[in-house]
């Protein structure tokens, strides 16, 4: 219910559904369903711009993803808190999860968390003024975007792409890049 209700962008609500829920799991007493709970509200919280509050649960599913080896939950609880130290201006932590994010991704064979793995690296070096290295994460994201037609996923890399590029001062690949995540986002 808590997700349907996010989808919804009744975010007070669903914030409540996923407090109850972590409630519910913890009094279970099941560290899995207690992580996954954890990662849902702490992925919410950083919706809503509330990153202190999404640090603290997410660094809680993190604890408890690791002691209950479900690796999945874990990679979810790292990508998140890389994001919520990006949007603090805590880039080196930033990178750290996301590294830490992107090794289990590869370790488990999911290509669609490498994918936004890389482009959250990617964006991590943007924000911290490093477009060359960012270039790097950003082209190896869009390989897999365009091998697995992930068209939301392939938009946005471009678009970070183009900022990437904006930012070298290479304007007519920026052109390039934005105008084909344009098309992709008119067609989605």
């Amino acid at each position: 219910r808590g997700i349907v209700l996010g989808s919804m962008h009744t975010l007070g609500e669903a914030e409540e559904c996923f407090t109850a829920a972590v409630k519910i799991w913890e009094n279970l007493g099941d560290t899995a369903g207690c992580a996954t709970a954890n990662v849902n509200l702490g992925t919410l919280l950083k919706r809503q711009g509330k990153y202190h509050e999404a640090v603290t649960c997410l660094t809680k599913a993190l604890g408890l993803a690791r002691s209950s080896g479900a690796l999945p939950t874990e990679g979810a609880a790292l990508g998140n808190l890389g994001t919520c130290q990006d949007r603090l201006g805590n880039y080196a932590q930033a990178l750290s999860y996301q590294h830490a994010c992107l090794a289990i991704w590869r370790q488990i064979g999911n290509q669609d968390g490498k994918c936004t793995a890389l482009m959250n690296i990617g964006e991590v070096y943007l924000h911290s003024h490093r477009p060359a290295d960012a270039l790097v994460h950003l082209w190896q994201a869009l390989e897999i975007a365009e091998s697995t037609h992930g068209r939301h996923e392939e938009a946005m890399v471009l678009t970070n792409l183009g900022h990437a590029m904006i930012a070298l001062s290479r304007t007519s690949e920026a052109h390039h890049y934005l105008q084909k995540a344009l098309s992709i986002w008119q067609a989605l």
